[in-house]
């Protein structure tokens, strides 16, 4: 070490890294050594101009430490400048990673340790050569050139952490996962041993649309295809995108998943989903494909045949089957060292001093387990209470009628596997078994109140339990925000059912699940008011796979009834997000609902679900077919189905209908009802296009929906009010009506086809009304306009907004490309706007070039381009706000 080390309660670490020494090193050889000369000179140089220490050298980088932050980051910009004008003789240029975090560590021998160091290394890590970053413990930053980069996911590191470049240039993206372009999970753990299959799977997205990691269950399949994903990050402008599809059992769920997964519309089939990525940079990760095989065929045959840019990486047992698919087999570790290695830090994990473990008795039992890191894993939790030799010796017991058959294929691992799954469930206590057989009825993850309905009668609280379960590595346990959530690998969750199976106890774990969704839904709808309305929609939207699943078990046994009553016990909180209204398509296209003589309810459900996918064709006819001898006495209609039958009425349009509903309304005491009640009678209106009558409905409408604390009902209003105002050209009016529902949009969670509706009125509204460039792009902003909400809405709203600013060709260009299929009047009524402004500044044949250039380009294209421009408007937008 180097000079006097500081010891304060903070530290400051700077950390270097060549970029691709390695390699420079196979190309250039003994040049190389000559290059690092100059380099080390140059660092060492400015890190001790700047009282920088030097405690260590790791690979070809410095580590250093300082008292200030000044003095940091002064050193890593002037080594930056100093080696970009360095003369590098016959060697080669050397290109520079530097990255900045200060915290507390512990000083011994002469070195640093703790997690500050290790995130120090891993700013560094994420930045390009030749650039600086800093997070946000740097605090003496300000004084430099500072650009804010956004949360990033680094490796090692728990939580997302917001990254700073210090300094100028344009340096591309980071080397870290974006969590604005991604929502793949963080793994808080290395993956050990995977270096070549991971630069084999990047190498084969590079060369194949389609690519399948094919193995034996617990191989670890999902771990390392989420592993590419995060390293291809920086290669798809349109981010890597996860669909998990242990919980699907059908095409439709499988669309849903993957239509949720990508942030757009849930389509009617695979060729929609095509049409709403097409054009867009992506990588799809489509995670356990193994019991849906012809469904994901169909959707990737859909997907990859229409959107020429977007890659699919599949996992599954078996290959999906598509011409053009590249499989690769993923194997257990090639390397006992590797298994090894995954042993020890499972069993550190777990509490064990793997420090006194014999290094030949675990290899022993990572080869006795085949080396399939699930196994090992299981192996590895029990540590805390068996000794590595008592595990030896419980696995040879366990395995000796599968040996043979474990080294002769793929059925024998399989077995293997199951034989390890079969020793870690022995070794739990009865209370333990029965608890993970009943939490194994849960798809897509269930959270602590679900755990403690199924723990309710044994003996123990589920908090335990799961502590437990979570202890064998049986149950995975991750903290989204406030809340824990909890699953388990799919392997494990159906051992578990087919053991429940065995001990005949199916039909009563599936009704303690069905049990629970019911009270959860009633639970959460009770508190979805005021304050709670957020958080209880999250809550409803978390649990859709659950859901599904027990609406799918209640159609199986033949009970129609109680599937449509779960679903509908959503009440109008289904209209506001589409996952949950999406749950009635299995009731819809169940042939036993079909021959189900309630019809009526069958047609409410219906309707839920057309009103939250584009389209609504037919909506007009089944309301119609509904309503032939209903009443609004009638039990169960003052929900949902009202709003959503006055809606399809108005296309009708029946206006003694609607009139009913306002009188209904006048007579009830009880404020929801009478909300529901008025905003079905507005909504009537809006669809009838009769906007001269609205404004007073709007305002006792929206009176009542804020009396009622529904904030979800003011959404549709706020979309009603602004075409309202468009019809009549009272947009100011509209505007001033629709600006406060905004904020809404900030709240709830999973905006609905109703929330596009409203960005794209209000923002016409705004234009037309000339208001100041805040409040035209105070919409628009709140939805990201690539992956997410209706794309054609989406992107005339946009255009609008790129003309305001100047662009008519880029404007014009939108059109072109956001107009080929059919639109609604309103849609039609923004075209001619636009083309009639942007005729007038550059001329017919102008506004016939531009139209036929967008309708040749991929509508990503044309958004990406319209964001970049609109960006500097809202950081305009958002200084002028806060000096206001």
């Amino acid at each position: 070490m180097i000079g006097s080390a500081p010891t304060a309660d903070r530290v400051v670490f700077m950390f270097s890294d060549i970029v691709d020494s390695t390699a420079t090193w196979e190309r250039h050889g003994d040049l190389m050594a000559a290059s690092l000369r100059v380099h080390d000179a140059i660092v060492r140089e400015c890190v001790g101009r700047h009282s920088g220490v030097v405690f260590s050298n790791p690979g070809d980088g410095f580590a250093v430490a300082f008292g200030h932050d000044d003095e940091a980051v002064a050193a890593a910009l002037e080594c930056q400048e100093a080696l970009a004008a360095a003369d590098w003789d016959a060697g080669p240029a050397l290109s520079v990673r530097i990255g900045i975090h200060a915290g507390v560590a512990e000083y011994r021998d002469d070195n640093y340790f703790g997690p500050d160091v290790n995130q120090a290394a891993r700013v560094c890590d994420a930045a390009q050569g030749g650039q600086v970053l800093v997070d946000m413990s740097v605090v003496e930053r300000d004084r430099y050139s500072v650009t804010m980069l956004g949360d990033y996911l680094l490796k090692g590191v728990s939580r997302p952490v917001s990254l700073l470049q210090v300094g100028e240039g344009d340096f591309g993206p980071l080397r870290a996962l974006d969590t604005r372009r991604s929502n793949l999970a963080f793994a808080a753990t290395e993956l050990i041993g995977r270096d070549r299959q991971l630069d084999d799977l990047a190498g084969l997205l590079a060369a194949h649309r389609l690519v399948t990691v094919t193995g034996v269950p617990g191989v670890g399949k999902t771990r390392v295809t989420q592993a590419v994903g995060v390293d291809a990050l920086p290669r798809f402008a349109d981010g890597v995108w996860l669909a998990e599809l242990a919980s699907c059992r059908d095409e439709r769920s499988v669309l849903s998943a993957v239509a949720a997964a990508v942030g757009v519309p849930v389509p009617d089939d695979a060729h929609r989903l095509a049409e709403l990525v097409r054009g867009h940079d992506l990588l799809l990760i489509l995670d356990n494909c193994e019991h849906v095989l012809a469904e994901v065929a169909d959707v990737c045959e859909g997907l990859l045949g229409g959107s020429t840019r977007l890659r699919v990486l599949a996992s599954s047992r078996e290959r999906i089957g598509l011409a053009g698919e590249h499989i690769y087999a993923l194997d257990p570790f090639i390397s006992t060292d590797h298994a090894a290695q995954l042993f020890r830090q499972r069993a550190a994990a777990a509490g064990a001093d793997v420090d006194a473990f014999d290094p030949s008795v675990e290899r022993q039992i990572c080869d006795q387990l085949d080396r399939i890191p699930l196994a090992i894993e299981l192996a590895a939790a029990t540590c805390r209470v068996l000794s590595p030799d008592q595990i030896l010796d419980r696995l040879d017991q366990r395995f000796e009628l599968l040996r043979g058959a474990g080294r002769a294929g793929a059925r024998g691992r399989h077995e293997t596997l199951r034989s390890a799954i079969d020793w870690s469930y022995e070794s739990l206590d009865p209370a333990q078994q029965t608890f993970l057989r009943r939490v194994a009825q849960f798809n897509g993850g269930f959270g602590l109140e679900g755990a403690e309905h199924m723990a309710v009668d044994l003996g123990r609280p589920a908090l335990y339990l799961l502590g437990e379960l979570v202890d064998r590595s049986l149950i995975t346990v991750a903290h989204r925000s406030a809340r824990s959530r909890y699953d388990m690998l799919e392997t494990i969750r159906l051992y578990a059912r087919d053991r429940a199976a065995g001990d005949g106890e199916t039909e009563e774990l599936i009704d303690r699940h069905v049990e629970w969704c019911r009270s959860h839904i009633a639970e959460q709808v009770a508190s979805a008011i005021g304050s709670g309305e957020a958080a209880a929609i999250d809550q409803l939207v978390t649990e859709t796979a659950n859901y599904r699943a027990a609406v799918l078990r209640l159609l199986r046994r033949g009970d129609v009834d109680s599937a449509v009553d779960l679903v509908v016990s959503l009440d109008d909180i289904a209209y506001a997000a589409n996952p949950l209204a999406e749950l009635v398509e299995p009731i819809v296209s169940s042939p036993t609902a079909d021959a189900h003589p309630d019809r009526r309810r069958m047609l409410a459900v219906e309707l839920i679900r057309r009103s939250t996918v584009e389209g609504t064709e037919g909506r007009a006819e089944l309301a119609a077919s509904m309503v032939e001898s209903l009443s609004l006495e009638d039990p169960g209609t003052v929900q949902l189905p009202v709003l959503l039958i006055a809606s399809a009425l108005g296309q009708g349009a029946d206006s003694g209908y609607l009139d009913e509903l306002r009188v209904r309304a006048a007579a009830s005491d009880d404020v929801a009802e009478r909300a529901r009640l008025l905003v079905a009678a507005v909504m009537g209106r809006f669809y009838a296009a009769d906007q001269p009558k609205m404004h007073d409905e709007i305002v006792a409408a929206l009176g009542a929906a804020r009396a009622a604390e529904l904030a979800r009902l003011m959404i549709p209003i706020g979309a009603a009010a602004c075409v309202g105002g468009l019809s009549t050209g009272d947009v100011d009016t509209a505007v001033q009506t629709a600006r406060p529902i905004l904020d809404l949009l900030d709240d709830l969670p999973t905006p609905s086809i109703m929330a596009s509706g409203l960005v794209v009125s209000y923002t016409e509204a705004a234009v037309r009304a000339g208001r100041p460039i805040g409040d035209q792009m105070a919409a628009v902003r709140r939805l990201g306009p690539v992956l997410q909400g209706d794309f054609n809405r989406l992107g005339l709203a946009m255009a609008r907004l790129v003309q305001q600013e100047g662009d008519h060709e880029l404007a014009v260009r939108a059109v072109g490309a956001c107009s080929r299929d059919g639109r609604s009047r309103f849609s039609q009524a923004q075209i001619e706007a636009i083309i009639d402004i942007a005729r007038d500044a550059i001329g017919a044949d102008g506004v016939d070039r531009e139209l036929a250039a967008g309708g040749r380009l991929e509508r990503s294209e044309i958004y990406r381009s319209m964001w970049t421009m609109l960006q500097p408007g809202f950081a305009a937008a958002d200084a002028a706000a806060q000096r206001s």
